[in-house]
This record gives C-alpha cells, structure tokens and sequence, in this order.
C-alpha cells in the first residue's frame, strides 16, 4: 500500500474503513440462528439433526435399526451425530462473509501508524520552520 501523497482525509478515510472491517468481523461472523446439519449412519436407519450452537435436535432411530444391539446402535448414533455436526459445520462457513485477512489489517495498521508519525514529524518541523521565520523577521524590525 503506498501511503505517499495521502492527507489527513485520506487517513481518516483508511482509519475508518479498516474501523468498519474490523466491526464486520465481530458482527458477521456469527453464525444465522436457524443453520441445522444432517448425518445419517447405518445406511439411513439412524438420522440426526443437530443446530447452530451444537445442540442435538433431533434423533430418529429406525425399528431396524434395535436389531444393532446397544454398543453397535451407539456406535450409529455417533457416527450420524458427528455427521450432522461435520455438515453444520459446511453450512456455517458457507454463510460467513468474506472477511478482511486480520494480518493484512495489522499491516495496513501498522503502515498508517509509521505515516502518520512521519508526516506528523513533517507538520512539526514545517511550523517550527515558520515560527523560527516570524522571529527572524520579527528580530529584524525590532532591531535586535
């Protein structure tokens, strides 16, 4: 980013912008309240919902599917769990906007900061210049 040539409009203008991206990664990264998964296991016997936050919503078990035994049918039910959890997942991150790369915002952050101190350096040096010119011209009215 070449930050040469930018007055104080154009800092301002860089500090909001990247302000109000900052302010999109903290509002648009939740998740929509209604995003739900779906696993299945046990070649469609064992089916789980579960919804945004983790929570299991629904669990449907098949009458076939008791024949499993206990360890066996717990085995299917994590297996669809995990499932709905993994599709979730999918269905969260396809709903979150593009966000800025954090480590792009701290460069561009850090560059504004090392321009702005330089030209606050340049503002400095350019009134203590004519300050230092009023008193020479003041010196030589007055005489002194």
């Amino acid at each position: 980013m070449d930050l040469s040539g930018m007055g104080a409009g154009d800092i301002d203008r860089l500090l909001e912008d990247t302000r109000r991206a900052i302010g999109r990664m903290h509002t648009e990264s939740a998740p929509p309240p209604e995003a739900r998964g779906e696993g299945t296991a046990a070649d469609g016997q064992v089916r789980a919902i579960v919804v945004t936050g983790g929570r299991l919503e629904k669990l449907e078990v098949d009458s076939r599917a008791m024949r499993l035994g206990s360890g066996p049918l717990c085995d299917e039910i994590v297996v669809a769990v995990n499932a709905a959890l993994d599709d979730l997942r999918g269905v969260v991150l396809k709903t979150v906007p593009e966000l800025p790369d954090p480590a792009e915002l701290e460069v561009e952050l850090d560059e504004l900061r090392v321009e702005s101190v330089r030209r606050m350096e340049m503002f400095t040096q350019g009134v203590a210049d004519a300050v230092a010119q009023i008193i020479k011209a003041t010196e030589g009215r007055h005489g002194t």
